[in-house]
Formats: C-alpha cells, sequence, structure tokens
C-alpha cells in the first residue's frame, strides 16, 4: 500500500492472516494469530496489544 507520497506500507502474510506490518520508516507491527483470530499486535518498540473474543464476535482489546 502507498500514500500520496508514495511512501509504501508492505504487509506480509502466513497463510491468511497477516504477519507482520511494515512501514516506510522501517517500523513494524508483528501479528499474532491462533489460527482462527488475531490475538495480539506488538510494534518494533514491544509495545502490545492482546485481543480476545466472545462468541467469533468483534475482538476487544485485552
Amino acid at each position: 500500500m502507498e500514500d500520496k507520497n508514495g511512501n509504501a506500507t508492505t504487509t506480509t502474510y502466513s497463510g491468511d492472516f497477516p504477519a507482520k506490518i511494515t512501514a516506510a520508516s522501517g517500523r513494524t507491527l508483528t501479528v499474532t494469530n491462533d489460527g482462527s483470530h488475531i490475538t495480539k499486535v506488538t510494534d518494533s518498540s514491544g509495545r502490545l496489544v492482546g485481543y480476545t473474543y466472545c462468541s467469533d464476535r468483534i475482538p476487544s482489546p485485552g
């Protein structure tokens, strides 16, 4: 994906799920899944957001 200034964001997939998202600046988001849902997203500084699901509904930040 590229913005109007030509800065590209690259997404790498593992099966049907995004595994890593890399910005033009080199910053990354690593995406972890359990085979059915995304369970956490970790940035390049080590900060993370976890997700829990209730009956396959929209995730709630964990």
